[in-house]
C-alpha cells in the first residue's frame, strides 16, 4: 500500500486493520474531495504514525510539536491506548463518511461557554488552595464563575465541559428545564464519552467531584453591551434540591435529574453552537482540544474572508496559564493537529498569527454566511 492509500489520523500511533481501511477507501476518497480544505488535510494523513510535520505550518520558525516516546509504556497501558486509538479512528472515519445529521449526532454547546472557557486544570491561589472565583474576558464580554469553597474549588478539565455540552444539547432538544440523566451513572458517563474507571483517582470519583463543583456554581455573564443589562448570578440548578444524584450502594433508584435555573436555561438555548458528538468523543480526554474544536466551528460560521488572529489573543482565549508565548504556540500546534483530524477546516499557522479561511462548519448541513 502506498502512502497515498493511507488516511492520516494526527495524534495516533496505532493502526487499524488493512481490511477495514481498504473497505472504506473508495468512499472515503470521494468524501475527501468535497472541499479544498478537507482534501488538503486528508492528502497528508496516514493511520499508523503521528507525523506532526504535516501540520500546515507556513513559517518554519514556529516550534514544531514534540514527538512523544512511548517505549516504556506497560503492556496494560498499551492495550488501553490501542483501544482508545481504534475507537477514535472509527469516530473519524464515520465523520468523513457521514454528516452528523444523518446519524443523529448533532450536539450543542452554549455560545457564552465557547467564547469564554473553563480552566483546563486546577487553579490555586498564593495560599496554595484551589481558587473559588474565576474570570475570563473575551472582547467586551466577561464570564465569572464562583463556587462555594466547601465543594473544593472551580470546576475544571474535561468533565464539566462534557456535562455542559450534554446539558445544552438536552435543553435544545427537549425545550425543558428539567433534564433526566438516566438511571445509571456509568451508562450516563459512557453516553457523554467518559471511560468509566474506579478507584480514588478513577473517572467515577473525578466525575462526582467535578459535577458537585459545577452544579453548585454561580455564573455571572456580562456581555459588555451598554444596551443590555448584565446577567448576574446564573445558577445552573434552580435550588439546592434540584440535583438528584445516583445512589452508589447498588440499590434501585429513580432516574437522576437536574432542574435548570430559568435564566441559565435561557442562556443555553440562546444561539447554541452546533457541534458533532463524534468529534467530542474522539477528542475526549483533552479539555484544550474540546475548547479549540468548539471555538473553531463557531468562528468558521462567520469567517467570510482571509482572517488573521494574533497569538496574543489566542493565548488569552485558550492559554492564560502559559507564561511563555512560544510554549503556548507549541502546545496550540499539538492540539490543532488533533482537532483538524475531526474537523479539517482551512487553517494555517504563521509565526505571529493563526490564519482562518472560509470553510464549512463542522456540521456540514449548516453553511457559512455569504
Amino acid at each position: 500500500m502506498t502512502n497515498d492509500d493511507h488516511l492520516v489520523l494526527p495524534g495516533f500511533g496505532g493502526t487499524i486493520s488493512e481490511e477495514e481501511l481498504m473497505a472504506k477507501q473508495a468512499l472515503l476518497k470521494q468524501k475527501q474531495a468535497e472541499e479544498k480544505a478537507r482534501k488538503q488535510i486528508a492528502e497528508n494523513i496516514s493511520i499508523g504514525q503521528l507525523n506532526l510535520g504535516l501540520l500546515p505550518i507556513t513559517n518554519t520558525s514556529l516550534p514544531t510539536p514534540r514527538q512523544e516516546n512511548h517505549h516504556h509504556e506497560t503492556s496494560e497501558t498499551q492495550q488501553v491506548i490501542s483501544r482508545k486509538k481504534k475507537k477514535m479512528a472509527e469516530e473519524i472515519v464515520s465523520i468523513m463518511e457521514h454528516d452528523a445529521s444523518e446519524l443523529g449526532m448533532i450536539s450543542y454547546m452554549a455560545q457564552m461557554l465557547v467564547q469564554m472557557t473553563l480552566p483546563h486544570s486546577e487553579l490555586r491561589g498564593t495560599n496554595g488552595l484551589p481558587v473559588t472565583e474565576y474570570s475570563k474576558t473575551n472582547g467586551r464580554a466577561t464570564l465569572t464563575i464562583m463556587t462555594p469553597s466547601i465543594y473544593g474549588g472551580i470546576p475544571f478539565g474535561v468533565v464539566p465541559r462534557q456535562l455542559l455540552m450534554w446539558l445544552t444539547t438536552e435543553a435544545v432538544r427537549t425545550k425543558q428545564k428539567e433534564i433526566f440523566l438516566g438511571d445509571s451513572l456509568t451508562a450516563f458517563m459512557k453516553d457523554i464519552g467518559i471511560a468509566v474507571t474506579g478507584g480514588k483517582e478513577g473517572s467515577l470519583t473525578r466525575f462526582k467531584k467535578q459535577s458537585d463543583r459545577l452544579f453548585n456554581s454561580f455564573i455571572n455573564y456580562d456581555p459588555g453591551d451598554a444596551t443590555n443589562a448584565p446577567r448576574s448570578n446564573l445558577k445552573i440548578t434552580s435550588s439546592n434540591k434540584s440535583f438528584s444524584f445516583w445512589k452508589t450502594d447498588g440499590k434501585p433508584t429513580w432516574e437522576s435529574h437536574i432542574v435548570l435555573d430559568t435564566e441559565f436555561y435561557e442562556s443555553l438555548i440562546q444561539n447554541p453552537v452546533p457541534i458533532d458528538k463524534r468529534a467530542i468523543r474522539a477528542l475526549s480526554g483533552n479539555a484544550f482540544a474540546l475548547d479549540l474544536y468548539c471555538w473553531l466551528t463557531w468562528r468558521m460560521y462567520s469567517v467570510r474572508k482571509y482572517t488573521k488572529i494574533p497569538w496574543e489573543y489566542l493565548q488569552l482565549q485558550f492559554g492564560a496559564n502559559y507564561k511563555d508565548l512560544r510554549f503556548f504556540r507549541r502546545r496550540f500546534a499539538e492540539v490543532l493537529n488533533q482537532v483538524l483530524a475531526v474537523y479539517p477546516a482551512s487553517v494555517s499557522v504563521e509565526k505571529d498569527c493563526l490564519i482562518l479561511q472560509p470553510s464549512s462548519t463542522s456540521i456540514r448541513k449548516i453553511t457559512p454566511r455569504t
